[in-house]
């Protein structure tokens, strides 16, 4: 009774071809359908993977959060979200963020030890950088 489903057009095609000749109960109908189902799942599953890669990652609950957030004010998905940040590219940006930052704080902290004025254009240069990449 079984034969390959996706050698068939249609659920219809292929209960005509495998009762040809025979007038099939209520149950052998039935089996038939589901065989044919599961048949299909699995060519369907089989030609999906050939063409598709599936690639998963863990957050925590915080980035989880934070990416929902997100999320929400564009009108998206999360995993939608997280498949277009990673396509444009912007992995891993908060690396740079944390050095700018960083100098900022150099920079500020240098001025107060050191006892001299603050250069409030390398310190305006630094956040317009940080705002840039936000």
């Amino acid at each position: 009774m079984k034969q390959e489903a996706k050698s068939f057009q249609s659920m219809h095609e292929y209960l005509d071809t495998l009762f040809k000749n025979i007038h099939p109960t209520k149950e052998q109908i039935i089996q038939a359908k589901q065989e044919y189902r599961k048949n299909y799942q699995q060519y369907y599953q089989r030609e999906y993977q050939a063409n598709h890669i599936q690639i998963s990652f863990r957050v925590t609950k915080l980035q989880y959060k934070n990416l929902q957030e997100v999320a929400q004010s564009k009108k998206l998905k999360v995993t939608t979200l997280a498949k277009q940040s990673v396509l444009k590219g912007k992995v891993n940006t908060t690396l740079p963020l944390k050095r700018l930052i960083l100098q900022l704080i150099d920079v500020i902290e240098e001025s107060i030890y050191e006892n001299y004025k603050l250069d409030l254009e390398e310190v305006l240069s630094i956040l317009k950088t940080v705002e840039e990449k936000l």
